[in-house]
């Protein structure tokens, strides 16, 4: 077990700079004893480590709440002019901060699922690299990276391509991803809390899913193009209503429908088509019968005059 002397390795946040912007506070999550990541225990009551020298390393290296690891010392003397209570008891240099690994640590954001064709999560970014949802219910769905656009308050989850290393040797499609039930969330998970936030992480994404099951996530672009390789792969093409309406009677009867994703990912690719051919069929006959009327006429006329040079050369 570490003493207070000796030189403990933990888990931490950035927070902010001092006058001197080479110096700042960082706030502790959790640390490691004998290579396990655990609570903290007796360490300072603010969770705040003094950031001694190096602060702009740290603030140049991490983004706003991602978890790094590095050692710190106790501090031996306490200034007398700072209320020893809300004081920092442990000290470090910010080069000695350590990026941990993507797939080496993976947190469990609280909220549900957002819409498939978006993907948008609305709230704070999270601490690592990959995450997984969980919901109200407590099942957990991913996993996801993630993406945000400058000045946003929320974040964008992208899903893992089957190519990934973190996936590799797991059986998944583009758009589909795992979900954890609620009864197998705490046997893989660890809880921390610091300044009132509470941290769920994952240190095994492969025991973590080992009692998963897949969960059907894709957008409408990923019907598509799933359904787009396969009907390329039977020398067929999704290209307009005529090809559509071939594709599906050559499926209904090809050994590969008799899969349950293709199945599935057919039958909704069939329902989003019908609904593009219906908004092209509705936009052809709206767009047709204002040309014809007394609004559309004169920009017909319009277009002919100034196009006319060019449309007689192209008549000669």
């Amino acid at each position: 077990m570490n003493t207070q002397k000796e030189e403990r390795t933990i888990l931490a946040v950035k927070l902010h700079s001092k006058a001197n912007p080479d110096q700042g506070d960082i706030r502790s999550i959790a640390e490691y004893i004998d290579g396990q990541l655990s609570e903290l225990n007796n360490f300072c009551h603010t969770n705040k480590v003094f950031v001694t020298i190096g602060y702009q390393y740290i603030n140049d290296k991490f983004r706003e709440y991602e978890v790094f690891r590095i050692p710190v010392i106790p501090i031996e003397y306490l200034s007398s002019t700072i209320d020893s209570y809300e004081a920092s008891k442990y000290r470090t240099q910010g080069t000695k901060a350590e990026k941990l690994k993507s797939n080496e640590l993976i947190e469990i954001i609280d909220g549900e699922l957002p819409d498939r064709n978006q993907r948008y999560f609305e709230g704070q970014l999270p601490s690592t690299d990959y995450i997984f949802i969980r919901n109200k219910a407590g099942d957990c769905f991913g996993p996801f990276s993630w993406e945000q656009k400058e000045d946003d308050s929320g974040f964008t989850l992208e899903i893992f391509k089957d190519d990934k290393p973190l996936l590799r040797s797991y059986k998944i499609s583009r758009g589909q991803i795992f979900k954890i039930k609620s009864e197998n969330f705490y046997k893989q998970s660890l809880n921390f809390l610091a300044d009132n936030k509470s941290y769920n992480f994952i240190l095994n994404i492969h025991e973590f899913i080992s009692n998963s099951e897949y969960y059907e996530y894709a957008s409408d672009e990923d019907i598509v193009h799933y359904c787009s390789k396969l009907a390329s792969e039977m020398g067929s093409n999704l290209l307009n209503k005529a090809s559509w309406e071939s594709f599906k009677k050559l499926a209904s009867n090809h050994t590969k429908f008799n899969q349950v994703l293709n199945k599935s990912r057919l039958s909704q690719l069939s329902e989003l088509s019908s609904n593009i051919f219906i908004m092209q069929d509705d936009i052809l006959e709206n767009l047709e019968k204002f040309l014809k009327s007394k609004n559309g006429e004169p920009l017909i006329h319009d277009f002919v005059e100034r196009q006319r040079p060019i449309l007689l050369k192209k008549l000669r």
